[in-house]
């Protein structure tokens, strides 16, 4: 509510503290012979237009373009936590050619250098504060939505908050001034004055946070939201492994995915496989007999993707829904899907589709059985046959970690539903590693073999451990050496306190 800039959407800030940018000019403007504060302001400059993004097209276009994996950030603007930390390493430069330039005795001319800078800051500061009836403080879609009352009030309170940042900036540019000269004049101690700069690169910073961490997200929205309704007991009541599908408006809501395993949602990164169910099938295969014509659904997607439960607003009429509950206070009505598929499931039939759009067409034909055939992209390893019995078992689920234990009369294909991602998951059948194979373009299959089997899902990538591997090797040499330096130090005291007596 307090933005009046042009972007049409703003989810959070950065804040880079005014003391931290006062350090980091210092660190340019007094250490600029050193070639890493040139090649830190040049990077610095750099990753700033970079952020501009599309505003900026001589940089961004190229980048876009032409640089690996440039395009797949979220927003340009997310460069700007490179600048943040430029910045950082800048004003250690700065402090650091504080103490260095006291010992050289030329204070004259590194009071020439430090006036302008809290001169600009200052001017910066105060500027706003004069302009009040220059700067706009309204939205180009506000003054068109909103009444002339209303416009008032808006432009006074974001003056006001732009006032009291203002003189907040002010006051912290006045401190850092005052510990600057009076190291530079008067000979302030060295240690007060660079506990009292961290002091104060503290006060500016950590109110920031700690406002920004509150307002995330107000512990007491946060708890209304995520009340368990009379509907999340009931199905949280089914011990079995299952997941519930929000219908309509509900879909969106995060409050199905905090309490229960639910195929819709919203989350900025997602899998290109899931989305492409969602797109192309969810919601399609409309001769699949499902007569709410808001809401037209494959049943075999449905089925396949283990959901047991439906939450609606509206009554829905099918032949596999059975209405189980109903609650009257959240106006919501559960329903069981009779034709829901287990956790994992025993196939004996295959067709291998290796093309992508061939392979979606065919999940949204009526032919297609969920239950009775398998789609792969490739060719299985060994033969299977429809089993006549099967059974399956969860016996352990975690994030990265399943066990099953499976009984099938016949060899056939093991489909899970769980998503299929090959970086990094593995499958040992009966203690024997296994190919898992894409099924259903979204679910992962093992092939198993006739009788008894128990079978392991793990995800371990191997960068994974080798990253595992070297922070331990890592921590070690750096808690090896801290112990060192501590012994040292001590061995020398112990040896200086000797010689003394």
């Amino acid at each position: 509510p307090g933005y009046w800039g042009h972007m049409p959407f703003t989810s959070t800030t950065d804040y880079f503290g005014v003391v931290a940018v006062i350090l980091g000019l210092l660190g340019i403007v007094l250490a600029w012979k050193r070639p890493e504060v040139k090649i830190l302001t040049g990077f610095m400059i750099f990753s700033l237009l970079l952020a501009f993004g599309r505003h900026f097209p001589l940089i961004y276009q190229v980048f876009f373009k032409w640089m690996p994996f440039f395009d797949k950030f979220r927003i340009p603007t997310m460069i700007v936590v490179m600048v943040m930390f430029s910045n950082a390493l800048l004003a250690g430069f700065g402090l650091q050619a504080l103490l260095e330039k006291v010992k050289e005795n030329d204070l004259k001319k590194v009071m020439r250098q430090v006036l302008p800078i809290f001169g600009i800051i200052i001017l910066l500061g105060v500027i706003p504060l004069l302009l009040r009836n220059v700067l706009g403080f309204i939205r180009a879609d506000e003054s068109k939505s909103y009444s002339p009352e209303i416009i008032s009030l808006l432009k006074a309170v974001r003056f006001d908050l732009l006032k009291s940042d203002a003189l907040r900036m002010l006051a912290l540019t006045a401190a850092a001034f005052g510990l600057v000269f009076s190291y530079l004049k008067y000979n302030l101690p060295r240690a007060l004055f660079v506990g009292a700069m961290m002091v104060l690169l503290l006060l500016d910073l950590l109110p920031i946070n700690k406002r920004y961490m509150q307002q995330l997200i107000p512990k007491q929205q946060m708890e209304d939201y995520f009340s368990v309704s009379r509907a999340d007991q009931f199905m949280q009541a089914d011990k079995e492994p299952h997941r519930v599908f929000p219908l309509g408006e509900l879909s969106s809501e995060a409050h199905w995915s905090y309490f229960h395993q639910s195929i819709e949602g919203y989350h900025p990164a997602k899998l290109r496989i899931y989305q492409d169910i969602r797109e192309s099938c969810l919601y399609e295969g409309k001769e699949s007999g499902f007569s709410n014509a808001q809401a037209p659904i494959n049943w075999n997607i449905v089925n396949m993707l283990n959901v047991k439960y439906l939450i609606s607003q509206q009554e829905v009429q099918h032949p596999d829904l059975v209405p189980v509950f109903q609650d009257q206070e959240q106006q919501l009505l559960v329903y069981k899907n009779n034709r829901v598929l287990p956790r994992a499931f025993c196939i004996g039939r295959i067709e291998v589709i290796s093309d992508r759009q061939m392979r979606l067409q065919r999940l949204n034909q009526f032919s297609f059985k969920s239950d009775s055939v398998a789609i792969l992209e490739k060719p299985l390893s060994g033969a299977i046959e429809t089993p006549q019995q099967w059974s399956t078992k969860v016996t352990r689920y975690e994030p990265n970690l399943i066990d099953l234990e499976v009984s099938s009369d016949k060899p056939a294909l093991l489909v899970l539903s769980e998503i299929y991602y090959p970086a990094g998951w593995s499958a040992v059948v009966n203690g024997v590693d296994a190919e898992i194979y894409k099924v259903n373009h979204i679910l992962r299959g093992v092939r198993i073999p006739a009788g008894e089997s128990t079978i392991r899902f793990k995800l371990a990538p191997r960068s994974f451990q080798i990253s595992l591997m070297l922070m331990s090797i890592s921590m070690t040499i750096i808690y090896g050496l801290l112990i060192a330096a501590f012994f040292l130090a001590w061995r020398q005291v112990y040896r200086s306190s000797i010689k003394t007596a």
